[in-house]
């Protein structure tokens, strides 16, 4: 094989090796897990008149008699924190499974250490679901009852804990 044949053999391989990556690249499908944004969302707020937020040290119960919101029902509740209690409820949506190598961990967390959050309308359940997470990282979960995947949580736009 001379000179010439070699050369041309390189670049053919090189050549054969750069149009298969990008094939590769290019043609392969995205593993993409569908979640469905509106899974803990509670769309229609206006309809929830009674939450229970249980946590390990305390139960919270806020209802809402008709005209106002009381906590406990020894105390009126402020307006503005019911309607951003409100507003995550509408807006907050899984962003990702946990990984998988942390999902027990995580779900049993979420069940000895979490806030049980739940929603009635008209003394009817409407959702139930476990919430929880990293404080330090800004990471929330979400487990809802029933469930074994706990997902990592988001508001879109925002950079918050929920």
């Amino acid at each position: 094989m001379d000179k010439n044949q070699s050369k041309y053999l390189a670049a053919s391989l090189g050549m054969l090796i750069i149009v298969s990556v990008a094939l590769f690249y290019l043609t392969r499908e995205e593993e993409r897990s569908e979640i469905d944004p509106a899974y803990f969302t509670v769309t229609d707020t206006e309809q929830i008149d009674q939450v229970q937020l249980i946590s390990p040290k305390d139960t919270v119960e806020l209802i809402f008699d008709g005209s106002r919101w009381k906590v406990n029902e020894r105390w009126e509740a402020d307006v503005q924190m019911i309607k951003v209690l409100m507003a995550t409820l509408r807006q907050a949506e899984p962003h990702r499974p946990v990984a998988a190598n942390l999902a027990d961990s995580i779900k049993k967390q979420l069940q000895r250490q979490g806030t049980r959050v739940m929603l009635s309308e008209g003394g009817l359940p409407r959702m139930s679901f476990f919430a929880g997470g990293n404080s330090a990282k800004s990471e929330s979960w979400f487990l809802k009852e029933g469930d074994d995947l706990p997902y990592a949580m988001i508001i879109p736009g925002y950079r918050v804990y929920v």
